[in-house]
């Protein structure tokens, strides 16, 4: 059964064939709208083919300021994206060079940076003046 043989712009209402819009990067032709991509699209997008390796992916919950809710939304996010965070770090190569890369998931919390994405962006930062 094939299925999503075309999109609908959520900006112009255009209708797309799926197969052009993702040869276009996942933008509307027509208006220039960027379509949502999680972290494994935008990485194949970038990186070379099968060189990513994540890092730093065990996050441990952590709420400094005892948000209320916090804990079950956070939970919640994990169940459904099955993501800890929303960064997802790790070493790869682009165009056979050796790289630290981090890629932002829209999809847990909006991609907004907490506590586990700062000290994730910053073990990558350090781990990237070492050689591979």
């Amino acid at each position: 059964m094939v299925q999503n043989l075309f999109i609908k712009c959520k900006k112009c209402g255009m209708v797309i064939e799926n197969k052009r819009f993702i040869a276009n990067n996942y933008i509307c032709k027509s208006c220039g709208h960027y379509g949502k991509l999680d972290y494994k699209k935008r990485l194949s997008m970038i990186v070379d083919k099968d060189s990513f390796e994540e890092t730093n992916c065990h996050a441990d919950f952590f709420d400094p300021i005892n948000f209320p809710g916090y804990l079950e939304k956070y939970e919640k996010l994990i169940n459904k994206t099955h993501l800890s965070e929303a960064i997802v770090t790790g070493k790869a190569c682009i165009n056979c060079y050796d790289v630290m890369i981090g890629v932002i998931d829209t999809r847990f919390m909006m991609g907004s940076m907490g506590v586990i994405v700062g000290e994730k962006v910053t073990k990558m930062q350090r781990k990237g003046r070492f050689r591979l």
